[in-house]
């Protein structure tokens, strides 16, 4: 049999984890692990009347959790990524896949924040994201699945006039769109709210329901595959 040993490093005593008998693959995950800790193993083989000693040191590693994207958004200059800073991180590396074109995920580019934007994206074209961790000693997986994104072209608003049951939004019309969401804003404030969604053919939406007196900031994004355009 092998002992699977294990201890966090700048620790003395080693700790037995696991035993795996000697005709299994010599193979073991290890999944009682903390985000951030770097951990020493070893593996020492043991009979019916003998075991080996761990070494002095062993094998060092840092575990790193899969990182996820915070958010994942068009922008007017392309698709935003953006993620939490990891406290062992030296680097970040992006990986990505154009839908369509390339069979799998693959190493696009390195970064050392916490923030990206892919401005060589292509209205219309769907893109996949995923991201690891890199540290000084181990990096972390990443996820295969990703998140995707339609890079999706900005629209304008055009003009906003007084009805006499609201506000009317009109806008350009965006090439490829399969339509289009209105959001508003009091003045005031820097929330978004969702007043309605029209169907690609709409260049103008009748906004009701609204506040008398209050000042309002419009915006229109086209949407493309259920994922919207930026707020401009």
């Amino acid at each position: 049999t092998y002992n699977i040993m294990r201890r966090v490093s700048g620790e003395t005593e080693w700790k037995r984890i696991a035993v795996r008998s000697a005709s299994l693959n010599p193979v073991y995950k290890d999944t009682s692990v903390t985000d951030g800790v770097e951990y020493e193993y070893d593996v020492n083989s043991a009979t019916d009347t003998f075991e080996s000693f761990s070494a002095s040191s062993g094998e060092k590693v840092i575990y790193v959790k899969t990182p996820v994207f915070t958010s994942v958004t068009n922008t007017m200059s392309g698709v935003e990524l953006k993620w939490s800073a990891h406290s062992k991180a030296t680097k970040y590396v992006i990986y990505r896949r154009v839908i369509g074109v390339d069979s799998a995920l693959s190493e696009y580019t390195e970064i050392g924040s916490t923030q990206f934007v892919d401005t060589a994206v292509e209205a219309g074209k769907t893109y996949t994201y995923s991201i690891k961790v890199c540290t000084n000693n181990g990096d972390s997986a990443y996820n295969t699945s990703g998140y995707t994104i339609t890079r999706v072209p900005c629209t304008e608003v055009t003009t906003l006039s007084t009805e006499k049951n609201g506000v009317k939004v009109s806008w350009k019309i965006a090439d490829g769109a399969d339509g289009y969401s209105i959001y508003r804003r009091p003045l005031s404030s820097d929330t978004w709210t969702k007043a309605g969604t029209v169907k690609s053919d709409a260049s103008s939406f009748l906004d009701t329901g609204l506040l008398s007196g209050t000042q309002y900031v419009y915006a229109v994004t086209p949407i493309i595959n259920n994922s919207e355009g930026a707020k401009i």
